[in-house]
C-alpha cells in the first residue's frame, strides 16, 4: 500500500476529501466546519485548513468570509488529467512527442486540461497529483520502478489511471504488470504484416536480427510455423548488433532470403554493413522499422536489398485510445483495461524513398 514518507496525515486527508466530494457533492454545497471534519478524519484544525485551500487553490471549492467553504458543482469544476512522462523527473526528455500531442489533442477534443505531473520518486508522483487534484492520471512510459506505485495507486482506488507504452519490452520484467491498465501497439499483429508481405513475395527461409528470446513475444516463431516454415535458433542472431561477420555467416548457412530486422538506425546501419558485403545473389529482402535515418542508410548501402519498413501512419491512435478509454471510465476505474492498438503497416521502400 501507499505510505507516505512526509505529509503523511496530509495527504491521506486530500485522499479523503477527494472520495467525500465525490460521493456527497456532485451538486456542490457547504463543507461542514474545520472543527467537525477535524474530528471525522483524526487529524489536526490545521491540516484540515490547509486540505481546504488546495481544493480552493484548485478550483474546486471557494471560501466565503463568516460563511464557510462551498464546494463548486461538478459540473462547473475544473476538469484535467494528469499527465507523466518517463521517469516524472523535472526535465523530461520528450522522446515521445507525438504521443504527448496526441494526448493533448484528444483531451482538448473531450473539454478537458492537461496538467503535467512531475516528481521523483514515484511516490512523489503521486504526492503531486494528489495536491494538483487531477481527474484522472495518464502516465506515458513508467519506468519499472514505478510499477509498485502503480499498482498502489489502482489497487487503494487513489484516482483513475491508465499508462502508454509505444514499445513492449522484449524482458518480461520490464513489462507492465497485467493489473495496471497499458495502451500499447500490437507488436505481434504489427510483425505478422511484414511476415505477410515477404510471404507474398514468395519467400520461405526467413532470419531474424534481435535474439531468439524475442520471437514468442512478439509472434513471428508463431506466425511462420503457421505458414508451414522451418523457423529456429539457427534463423536468429543473439542481439540487435551481433559479432562482426555473425548476420552475413547466418544468411548463407541457414539460405536466408527474407530478414527481419529490429532495433534504431544503429543496428540497422550495423545490418547493411554486414550484409554489403556479400554478393548480390546473396542478399536477402529485408525489413526494418522506419526511421528519419533510414533512407540516408539505405541509400549509403546501394547493394543491400530493404524492400519495406514498419511506420506508423496514425500516430495518434494510440494516444488517443487512452484518452477514450480513461475518460469513459472516470466513474468506474475498474472498467479501464489494457487494449492493444494497431497502427502500424508495412510501407514499401519505393514510397519512402520517393517522398
Amino acid at each position: 500500500m501507499l505510505v507516505f514518507d512526509k505529509d503523511k496525515a496530509y495527504m491521506e486527508v486530500l485522499c479523503e476529501f477527494r472520495k467525500m466530494i465525490d460521493s456527497e457533492f456532485k451538486e456542490g454545497g457547504w463543507l461542514p466546519s474545520v472543527r467537525e471534519l477535524s474530528k471525522r478524519f483524526n487529524v489536526s484544525t490545521g491540516t484540515i485548513t490547509k486540505a481546504e485551500n488546495c481544493l480552493i487553490a484548485e478550483s474546486i471549492a471557494e471560501s466565503f468570509l463568516r460563511k464557510g467553504i462551498y464546494i463548486i458543482p461538478e459540473k462547473f469544476r475544473v476538469r484535467k488529467i494528469g499527465l507523466v512522462v518517463g521517469d516524472g523527473r523535472e526535465s523530461p526528455f520528450l522522446a515521445e512527442a507525438h504521443n504527448i500531442a496526441g494526448i493533448l489533442a484528444a483531451l482538448k477534443n473531450r473539454g478537458y486540461d492537461c496538467h503535467l505531473i512531475q516528481g521523483r520518486p514515484a511516490l512523489n508522483v503521486v504526492r503531486c497529483a494528489l495536491t494538483n487534484c487531477v481527474t484522472g492520471l495518464i502516465w506515458l512510459s513508467p519506468p519499472r520502478d514505478a510499477y509498485s506505485t502503480l499498482l498502489d495507486i489502482r489497487r487503494e482506488k487513489i484516482f483513475p489511471l491508465i499508462t502508454v507504452s509505444s514499445y513492449d519490452s522484449f524482458h518480461p520484467e520490464d513489462r507492465i504488470p497485467d493489473e495496471i491498465p497499458n495502451v500499447s501497439e500490437d507488436s505481434v499483429l504489427s510483425k505478422a504484416k511484414a511476415v505477410d508481405l515477404l510471404l507474398d513475395r514468395g519467400h520461405s527461409k526467413f532470419g531474424h536480427v534481435a535474439g531468439m528470446s524475442t520471437l514468442e513475444y512478439n509472434g513471428i516463431a508463431a506466425k511462420l510455423k503457421k505458414a508451414g516454415i522451418i523457423f529456429d535458433e539457427s534463423c536468429c542472431t543473439d542481439s540487435n548488433i551481433p559479432d562482426s561477420g555473425e548476420i552475413g555467416k547466418m544468411v548463407l548457412e541457414q539460405g536466408i532470403t527474407a530478414l527481419l530486422v529490429e532495433g534504431g538506425p544503429r543496428s540497422v546501419d550495423f545490418v547493411f554493413s554486414e550484409l554489403s558485403t556479400l554478393s548480390d545473389d546473396k542478399q536477402p529482402e529485408i525489413i526494418v522499422h522506419n526511421h528519419s535515418m533510414i533512407p540516408e542508410i539505405s541509400r549509403a548501402y546501394p547493394n543491400v536489398k530493404l524492400v519495406a519498413v514498419h511506420t506508423t501512419p496514425d500516430r495518434n491512435k494510440m494516444a488517443e485510445a487512452a484518452v477514450d478509454m480513461l475518460l469513459d471510465n472516470l466513474k468506474r476505474p475498474d472498467k479501464i483495461k489494457s487494449i492493444k492498438v494497431d497502427s502500424t503497416c508495412v510501407q514499401p521502400m519505393e514510397e519512402i524513398l520517393n517522398k
